[in-house]
């Protein structure tokens, strides 16, 4: 009977590639590890904590829903500014945050700074109440829905058709880029 000749051990991967893979495994690991501990990879951006309210606003003289009320019940707030002119009677474009204003039909409409606000600083915290009109097919963040010097060439608020379920959605994009308001309204 013939006998299998007996060989040494044979691994696959000798002992010292092994141990300096197992090394370099323990520092990929570690440098990983620590770039989190140090927030230099996956942290998380300061978010505005913020609860909004958004309501219709029925003009009594026109009999027409001509405005929308965005007040800021509680939270840190947002703060934005002026940019630079959004085009021929659109406005100036808002900076650090922005606002979009959506009807039922799912199209989306960027709301435009008017120009009389300004252009210092604002800050919409607790209690501060704005609107959004719209003039010449151009919606506007305003103080009040009579507000006039626009860029709208001075005309009047325009009815907010048609008629359903509206959303309005606030990001800030100073501090963190993320959407601090997202509601519905009836229109």
């Amino acid at each position: 009977m013939s006998r299998i000749p007996e060989y040494p051990f044979d691994p696959a991967v000798s002992e010292v590639i092994g141990e300096i893979l197992m090394v370099a495994l323990v520092v990929a690991l570690a440098s990983i590890v620590s770039a989190f501990m140090m927030g230099v990879i996956g942290s998380v951006p300061d978010t505005a904590f913020t609860a909004f309210k958004a309501d219709p606003i029925y003009n009594n003289t026109t009999k027409i829903i001509d405005a929308v009320s965005v007040l800021c019940m509680a939270g840190e707030g947002i703060s934005g500014r002026s940019g630079e002119s959004a085009g021929p009677g659109a406005g100036n474009e808002l900076k650090d945050m922005s606002i979009h204003i959506s009807p039922p039909d799912g199209s989306s409409h960027t709301v435009s700074l008017c120009a009389a606000i300004g252009s210092a600083p604002f800050r919409v915290g607790p209690g501060t109440q704005i609107f959004i009109v719209k003039r010449g097919g151009t919606y506007f963040f305003v103080n009040n829905p009579g507000q006039t010097g626009c860029g709208d060439g001075g005309g009047g608020n325009q009815e907010l058709k048609p008629h359903g379920l509206w959303t309005i959605t606030i990001a800030d994009t100073l501090k963190s880029n993320t959407v601090v308001y997202k509601g519905e309204v009836w229109l």
